[in-house]
């Protein structure tokens, strides 16, 4: 596979082809309850291909029968039930998390009143260029922003009372958007 040869450079040909194998990917295994929650010997085969050719495509183990059973559950039961299990979340969510991490992408968010919205850029991205696909207004004219992450405000009943915290900080236009901020943008 392409994907496991060295590069030779940093303007290697495979840059112009456009390879589906220099795509990031992700590998999602199947498997019994009885191998959650790494997979155990089920994963083995898989692992023992991934590994030796030094492929870095992250590994998600789901046991598909187990979620669609725990569909039908109250959501703190089926909590409950994935923690004995030894999961730390359902497997659309360890999916989604590896995929995003495969991509290198983070979610923050803005919210205006009652409503919410997340956006996604890429990790890294200056908060100004970030801003600039709610509207590219925002990235020309901004000033600066107040950023409060998703889990300090969790801590708090409000803004105002995060802000009395001192968990809100104000940034620059340079300041790189990291996951789960919610960003307050002063144009």
């Amino acid at each position: 596979m392409a994907r496991t040869v060295p590069r030779a450079g940093l303007e290697d040909v495979r840059d112009e082809l456009f390879l589906l194998t220099e795509k990031p990917a992700l590998v999602v295994a199947n498997v019994s309850e009885s191998a959650l929650p790494d997979g155990g010997q089920e994963v083995a085969p898989i692992l023992a291909m991934l590994g030796p050719r030094g492929d870095a495509r992250p590994l998600v183990v789901v046991a598909a029968q187990i979620e669609s059973e725990l569909t039908e559950l109250e959501a703190e039961e089926a909590e409950i039930f994935r923690e004995e299990l030894g999961l730390d979340a359902g497997a659309l969510d360890r999916i989604v998390r590896a995929a995003f991490n495969a991509l290198d992408l983070v979610v923050f968010f803005t919210a205006d009143g009652p409503e919410a919205r997340a956006w996604i850029t890429p990790r890294g991205t200056p908060i100004a260029e970030a801003v600039a696909q709610i509207h590219t207004d925002f990235q020309k004219g901004f000033i600066r922003a107040e950023i409060v992450a998703f889990r300090d405000l969790q801590a708090y009943a409000a803004m105002a009372d995060a802000k009395h915290a001192g968990r809100v900080r104000t940034v620059g236009r340079d300041y790189p958007v990291e996951d789960g901020d919610l960003v307050h943008v002063m144009v």
